[in-house]
Formats: structure tokens, C-alpha cells, sequence
């Protein structure tokens, strides 16, 4: 990122009280298509943990998922990424 962002340093202590990982991404960086923007492609996705704290990692990338007959998503770009929401206005997160 060309040494212009910010760095942060959080305590142990304060990550393991305070931060849930959600969910991890395995990319691969294709192209640098501006000075700061890369052409990415996911390769696979976790958004599970086992009880050690160890990665599940799905074997594909994330994708929606319907849970009910004729439910609909309504997609958007939200800061450059695209959000899905439920008839209720919810997000859904993909998985």
C-alpha cells in the first residue's frame, strides 16, 4: 500500500477479550491495476472455526444462500463490494 496507511498495534490481551474473527479470505493478488488498487481473485473462504481456533476453510469461495422457497436477495455495491439483503432489509452475510 505504498507505506501510507496507518499501522495499529492491539494488546493480546485486548484482541482475545474484544475481537471475533468472523471470517478469512485466501487470495491471490493477480494484477496491480492502479498504484493502490489490485485485481484479486478469492480462492477460498472460512467463515467457521473449530474449538482449537483453527480455520475451516470451505473449499470454494462464499457464495448466498436461499433457505426458503422463492426467497430473494436484493443486491447492492456498498464501498466497492456487494451487499445482499433480505425482503426485510436485512444483510445477509454470504457463506
Amino acid at each position: 500500500m505504498k507505506a501510507n496507511t496507518d499501522n495499529l498495534v492491539l494488546k493480546p490481551e485486548v484482541v482475545d477479550k474484544y475481537l471475533i474473527l468472523k471470517k478469512v479470505e485466501y487470495i491471490f493478488v493477480e494484477e496491480v491495476v492502479e498504484n493502490e488498487k489490485f485485481k484479486v481473485k478469492i480462492l477460498d473462504f472460512a467463515n467457521s472455526f473449530d474449538t482449537n481456533g483453527q480455520i475451516q476453510w470451505k473449499g470454494r469461495r462464499p457464495q448466498w444462500v436461499l433457505r426458503e422457497e422463492g426467497e430473494m436477495l436484493n443486491f447492492s455495491v456498498e464501498n466497492n463490494q456487494w451487499v445482499a439483503r433480505n425482503a426485510r432489509g436485512e444483510i445477509v452475510e454470504p457463506e
